[in-house]
């Protein structure tokens, strides 16, 4: 079965979107802030490469594929892909800032920092929400 069709897509996202989680995961608890930063980002990247190819995938065979498995509309839209990308915020706030702020609750600026980036992953979160509310208008 190829990337475009069926779930595979949908699947194709979440195993990037895992990995990702775990990359960040793992070395935010072996490491401090300063050391697993780079290590985050890059499980950041790893988590947007999937959003990016799973969202391409599922809009391709969306907007102008024949799925082998049924009927192309009856599987959700490439929106389900941004809403699941919109889950990924809030879960890597929590296995980076979260975890590296337990392992350090006495430091001032670990938990300021924590806090920009709470707002921030706040603000994300409306963002993507917004632009699912307005890709499902479309």
């Amino acid at each position: 079965m190829p990337l475009q069709q069926g779930v595979a897509p949908f699947v194709f996202v979440a195993a990037f979107l895992a990995v990702g989680l775990l990359i960040a995961w793992v070395f935010s608890i072996r490491m401090d802030a300063s050391r697993a930063q780079i290590y985050e980002r890059i499980g950041n990247a790893i988590a947007l490469l999937g959003f990016l190819l799973g969202f391409q995938f599922r809009l391709s065979e969306y907007l102008y594929g024949e799925s082998h498995f049924g009927r192309t509309d009856s599987l959700p839209g490439p929106v389900v892909i941004v809403l699941m990308l919109g889950l990924y915020v809030p879960l890597r706030f929590l296995v980076t800032s979260y975890t590296q702020y337990r392992k350090n609750r006495d430091d001032e600026q670990l938990a300021q920092t924590m806090m920009k980036e709470a707002i921030g992953s706040f603000i994300a979160l409306i963002v993507i929400f917004t632009l699912t509310i307005f890709m499902e208008f479309l």
